[in-house]
């Protein structure tokens, strides 16, 4: 029998408390419009005409994840023509992505309390794959899924 992860005494708990100041987010509804219908016939996918967002490139790998023989032709088509004509929305890329407007999704804040901030030690990388890792690192934060923090955690 194996010793405990963490001495009972060591444990980390929530805690249980009401801060008066909270409100709850106003989140404004989105008015979408009226959708185009599909088209009963769409273009075939060898006739699409690739673009600098949706190259040959991309297209191949989008389909190479749909299992064969899963899709109809008529089915194919379609798919590829909705990609076309929503290659704008798409994010192909972590670089393309965007995040939701404030407007309709305010900002979410998480209250604490204050307390001594615990200390755990740093994750050592790889040293062979350091460069690999910093280069994602640099890329997801210009994409803007991270930040700069001078945090305690």
């Amino acid at each position: 029998m194996g010793a405990k992860y963490k001495p009972v005494a060591k444990k980390v708990l929530p805690v249980a408390t009401h801060n008066p100041d909270t409100s709850v987010p106003i989140y404004k509804s989105i008015n979408i419009g009226n959708l185009t219908m599909l088209p009963m016939y769409p273009p075939s996918f060898e006739s699409l005409e690739y673009t600098r967002r949706l190259t040959k490139e991309r297209m191949a790998k989008i389909i190479s994840c749909i299992p064969r023989d899963f899709l109809m032709k008529a089915e194919l088509d379609l798919l590829v023509h909705v990609l076309k004509e929503r290659e704008d929305i798409i994010a192909f890329t972590d670089a393309e992505h965007g995040t939701f407007n404030r407007k309709y999704y305010p900002d979410y804040v998480m209250k604490t309390i204050p307390h001594m901030p615990w200390q755990i030690k740093p994750l050592r990388l790889l040293l062979a794959r350091t460069e690999e890792i910093m280069t994602m690192l640099k890329e997801q934060t210009l994409a803007g899924k991270y930040e700069s923090s001078q945090s305690s955690y």
